[in-house]
C-alpha cells in the first residue's frame, strides 16, 4: 500500500519484508498440507469399510465420518460431538470395561489401542464392533489427541467359523428378542432344542479331527429338514447344537421337531470315505412365564 513517494521517504527493510514473506509462504504451505491431509482422510473414510473418528482430548470434541455413523445406524439422524455421545451407545455390560481400558491406554499405553465391544444399533439390535486407535502425545507424554477406525465385526463374532452357523452369542440374542415378543403376545411362543452329537470324541480320536469337523457340518439346514426361514440353527460347542423354534405352537410340536431331527441325524453318513453311524441326544425347553431371561431357557 505504499505510494510512489513512500519508497523515498520510507525505505523498505528488506530482511524484515523477506522474513514476513517467508512466514506467509510457510503458513500457506502448512495450510495446503493440512487441507491435503483432510482430503485424504475424507477419501479414506468414505471409500473404505471402516468408519473413521478423531477425538480432541483437550476440548472433548469428536469428529466422525459418515461411514462411522452408518456402522452404528446413525445416518441422517442427530448425533452429538463428544465422547460421551459415543460411549452411551456401548452396551451397559461392557461400557465400564471399555472406558477403563481406554483410560489406561491414554495414561500410559503405547502402540495401538484395540477393543471389541457390543453397541446398541439404531433399530434396537446389538452389534459387535472393533475399535482401533492411536494417541498423539506432547513432549511430556500426555495424550492430546486420538484417532482411529471402527469396524463392524458382528459376522465374525456371531458365527461359527467351521459351519458358518450362528454361535451361542447370536442364539442368546435371538432368544432374548423372542422372549420379549412372547411377553407382549403369548401367541408368539417358541422353544429351544438342544442337540448333542454322540461319540463325537470317539470319531475325533479314531478318524481324526477332520472327520469330526465333517461330522459337524451335517448339522445344517440343507441337510436336516428344519423349517426354512423360521428355525434358527446354532453351533454352541464342539459337538453341541441348538435350534430356536419360533412360533412352534405348543410343546408337542417342539418335541416332534426334535424327534424328526434325531432320526435324520441317526442315518449313515460318509466321513473320510467311511460309512459312519452316529446318534444325537436332544433336550427341549418350551418358553413359559417363569422364564425371566434367555439364559434361563438355554439352561433348561
Amino acid at each position: 500500500n505504499l505510494g510512489a513517494n513512500d519508497y523515498i521517504t520510507k525505505p523498505i527493510d528488506m530482511p524484515v519484508a523477506l522474513a514476513r514473506i517467508n512466514a506467509q509462504l510457510s503458513r500457506k504451505r502448512a495450510e495446503d498440507a493440512l487441507r491435503n491431509q483432510e482430503h485424504k482422510f475424507a477419501f479414506a473414510a468414505e471409500s473404505g469399510s471402516a468408519g473413521m473418528w478423531d477425538w480432541d482430548l483437550a476440548t472433548d470434541g469428536l469428529s466422525v465420518s459418515e461411514r462411522w455413523k452408518a456402522i452404528l445406524g446413525l445416518c441422517g439422524k442427530p448425533f452429538g460431538s463428544t465422547s460421551r455421545d459415543w460411549f452411551e451407545l456401548i452396551h451397559p455390560d461392557e461400557r465400564l470395561n471399555f472406558e477403563t481400558r481406554l483410560r489406561d491406554y491414554l495414561v500410559a499405553g503405547v502402540g495401538e489401542f484395540c477393543a471389541d465391544f457390543r453397541v446398541l444399533y439404531s433399530d434396537g439390535s446389538l452389534r459387535w464392533v472393533q475399535c482401533r486407535g492411536a494417541a498423539k502425545r506432547d513432549s511430556l507424554g500426555f495424550a492430546t489427541r486420538m484417532a482411529g477406525s471402527l469396524n463392524d465385526v458382528t459376522s465374525t463374532k456371531a458365527h461359527d467359523q467351521l459351519t458358518n452357523l450362528p454361535n451361542r452369542l447370536f442364539l442368546q440374542e435371538r432368544a432374548a428378542t423372542a422372549l420379549t415378543m412372547y411377553r407382549r403376545d403369548a401367541a408368539a411362543d417358541f422353544a429351544v432344542v438342544f442337540l448333542g452329537l454322540d461319540h463325537f470324541k470317539f470319531i475325533n480320536d479314531c478318524l481324526g479331527h477332520a472327520a469330526g469337523d465333517e461330522n459337524s457340518l451335517r448339522v445344517n439346514p440343507p441337510h436336516v429338514p428344519f423349517r426354512q426361514g423360521r428355525d434358527l440353527v446354532a453351533r454352541i460347542g464342539g459337538d453341541e447344537f441348538a435350534i430356536l423354534l419360533d412360533h412352534v405352537s405348543g410343546e408337542a410340536a417342539a418335541i416332534a421337531v426334535a424327534e424328526r431331527v434325531r432320526r435324520e441325524l441317526g442315518s449313515a453318513v460318509q466321513v473320510e470315505g467311511r460309512e459312519v453311524f452316529t446318534t444325537c441326544s436332544a433336550g427341549v425347553a418350551y418358553v413359559s412365564t417363569e422364564h425371566l431371561t434367555a439364559e434361563e431357557i438355554l439352561r433348561d
